[in-house]
């Protein structure tokens, strides 16, 4: 029986791919989580435990700089039914996908994600 992928033995970039499938693919948030420490990571669940806690390190921050990368991490999830994003995670992909080609869905999410931004300044409607 040979033993668990180590996640932080991976290169580089196979890190970099690893995150942008689970998360959005944002440099913010790279650079923020990897290099992975080289603890027992075996799993996505301990990545995204690990993800998760770089983040709320953010959060719970009071430097502007460290709110403003959390902003820039967040803001790489696209707007819901936006017809053309540059970069998708494989999950969003999916997701927008199945969103296009109704023109009523279309014109609602268009309308729901200008109310929601309209309510909350600077926040996108997942």
């Amino acid at each position: 029986m040979s033993a668990p992928l180590q996640l932080s033995n991976l290169p580089r970039e196979a890190q970099e791919a690893l995150l942008d499938s689970l998360f959005e693919p944002s440099p913010a948030l790279q650079d923020l989580v990897l290099p992975l420490p080289p603890t027992q990571m075996h799993t996505y669940t301990d990545l995204v435990q690990h993800t998760r806690g770089r983040l709320m390190g953010l959060l719970n921050a009071e430097r502007e700089a460290d709110l403003a990368t959390l902003d820039g991490i967040l803001s790489a999830h696209p707007r819901l039914g936006e017809k053309k994003v540059a970069t998708l995670s494989q999950s969003s992909a999916v997701e927008q996908g199945g969103l296009r080609g109704d023109s009523a869905a279309e014109g609602e999410l268009q309308s729901l994600n200008d109310a929601y931004e309209r309510q909350f300044p600077g926040l996108k409607f997942l």
